[in-house]
């Protein structure tokens, strides 16, 4: 029942917090002219409506009968509930129509307002309703979470949901998919956990079936085979939503039962399957995957000084790779010097990018000669392509630039940074 957004029932969530037992109820009285009357009511057991006042629900109930619901009691199935109810009437049946359908239409009617402050959706997804047959659907707002149990952010969780239509026709109903009441004119239909559609069928003139249904149920909300990504949260999730003609019979999700609108964020390959009433079948597999592919055999900012083979691999399948802008497969053996750029994406769009860098050659030293005697002053120079990880004289730091004119034998030792190392002895004398 969690298409109501009755303040009455948020109230009793948050006061309470306890098990309480609450539902809607649509009562609608049909003339035989097309005219008469429909009834909305919320109801909630007894006990805890009363315990509930005791905690300062009233303002709540208050604010509904200034409204025009009107507060009373009612037996219903065994257990006893106050009721709060207003009844609206309507002139003919395209006016009880989108009073059923509509939800504006039914929030203005009920609750003098066309937001969905008291209601989020139509009582019914669709109907047909005649002064003699009604045929109308029923579609569930639970989800999978609700039917698992697993849904920790629910706050109704506690709360025994049902929603409850009866319909009163001027003659004995002949054929109904309902409950009849002892008059023979008044079918009742009672909704509890309700992941799909159900079907509501009743008339006084005769058996009545649905329309022939040759058109297989419609998935909506992603493609069969393709990938998305998401950021694993509820705002950034794939909404699929089912539709059908007549009627969602049942849907499963990787075999598990799932309503009619269902969100999705984790990593994972669903699979969807969608029955209508008339035996028709929809199927569709998409992939949710947030995860960046895996490179190995070389490391984003890294140097080397050797040949290296790249790999790369993802879970759901690599699209396209590129080494330097072209392809490249993985495996290959990459030994040129020179800088690279890998880029790998997979088939959800999810990027891995690794910059590197083979460097085999030394680094370069002028203005002194390895084994030379000098009898002056020499500055001393060094560079790589790639850039110079250290550089020593003797043991000690040095900058390029660097001049030496104090006599003695002197070593630099150069390091690049992929571990290439230009040594050059030298003396000076004087």
């Amino acid at each position: 029942m969690k298409r109501t957004a009755c303040m009455l029932i948020m109230m009793l969530s948050m006061l309470l917090l306890t098990a309480c037992s609450s539902g809607e109820a649509s009562l609608v009285q049909m003339n035989a002219d097309g005219t008469g009357s429909m009834g909305f009511a919320f109801m909630v057991d007894e006990e805890s409506f009363n315990e509930c006042a005791e905690l300062g629900g009233s303002a709540y109930v208050k604010q509904l009968e200034k409204l025009g619901f009107v507060k009373s009691t009612e037996s219903f199935k065994g257990e006893k509930y106050v009721n709060l109810k207003k009844t609206v009437e309507f002139k003919t049946t395209d006016e009880l129509k989108k009073l059923l359908t509509d939800a504006k239409s039914f929030s203005k009617a009920f609750f003098n307002t066309s937001s969905n402050e008291f209601i989020e959706d139509a009582l019914l997804s669709s109907c047909k309703v005649t002064t003699t047959t009604f045929h109308g659907t029923y579609t569930g707002s639970l989800d999978r979470h609700d039917v698992a149990g697993d849904d920790d952010d629910d706050i109704l969780d506690d709360i025994h949901e049902f929603s409850r239509m009866d319909i009163t026709f001027p003659n004995e109903i002949v054929d109904t998919n309902g409950t009849k009441g002892e008059d023979g004119k008044t079918v009742s239909w009672v909704f509890e956990e309700c992941l799909n559609d159900k079907l509501l069928k009743a008339t006084i003139v005769g058996k009545q079936e649905y329309p022939k249904d040759t058109k297989k149920p419609v998935i909506y909300g992603a493609k069969n085979g393709a990938y998305y990504r998401c950021n694993g949260d509820y705002d950034d999730a794939v909404q699929i939503r089912l539709s059908d003609d007549i009627g969602i019979k049942k849907a499963t999700v990787n075999g598990k039962l799932m309503g009619n609108e269902e969100y999705f964020y984790n990593d994972a390959q669903y699979n969807v399957t969608a029955y209508d009433y008339a035996g028709n079948v929809s199927k569709i597999t998409f992939y949710i995957d947030s995860t960046k592919p895996t490179i190995s055999g070389v490391t984003n900012g890294k140097y080397y000084n050797q040949t290296k083979t790249i790999k790369f691999s993802d879970k759901r399948g690599v699209k396209s790779a590129t080494l330097n802008g072209k392809a490249v497969k993985s495996g290959t053996k990459v030994g040129r010097t020179g800088k690279y750029t890998l880029k790998v994406t997979d088939k959800a769009g999810n990027i891995r990018q690794a910059t590197f860098v083979i460097d085999k050659v030394n680094p370069t030293i002028t203005g002194v000669t390895n084994g030379k005697t000098y009898r002056s002053a020499r500055t001393i120079k060094f560079s790589d392509q790639y850039g110079v990880k250290t550089a020593t004289l003797n043991g000690n730091t040095i900058r390029s630039g660097k001049k030496v004119s104090r006599p003695g034998k002197y070593t630099v030792r150069v390091t690049d940074k992929s571990g290439n190392i230009r040594t050059v002895k030298f003396t000076i004398k004087k």
